[in-house]
């Protein structure tokens, strides 16, 4: 899958998919010792509300195109997702 964003929808991409590893902790990235480890400082600085607060301030065509890549970086499936940034 491809899909175009531009560098701010790049960031709030990078925003769902912090928020998603702090809810779901066994289904993101699971097997990265050092990013698990990142994982749970953020959660212990209480990150988790205000990612949660951020991602439901954005707008819904990017979170539709996080839902899209999202099944790659879950590992849901084999699925390659390539993410293309326009200036």
């Amino acid at each position: 899958m491809k899909i175009n964003v531009d560098a701010k929808e790049f960031a709030d991409i990078v925003a769902c998919f912090l928020l998603d590893k702090l809810l779901y902790p066994d289904k993101v990235i699971f097997d990265n010792e050092d990013f698990n480890e990142l994982a749970e400082i953020m959660k212990g600085k209480g990150m988790r509300s205000f990612l949660l607060n951020y991602y439901l301030g954005l707008s819904a065509l990017t979170r539709t195109k996080y839902k899209y890549i999202k099944k790659s970086l879950t590992y849901d499936t084999d699925e390659i997702s390539i993410i293309y940034i326009q200036d």
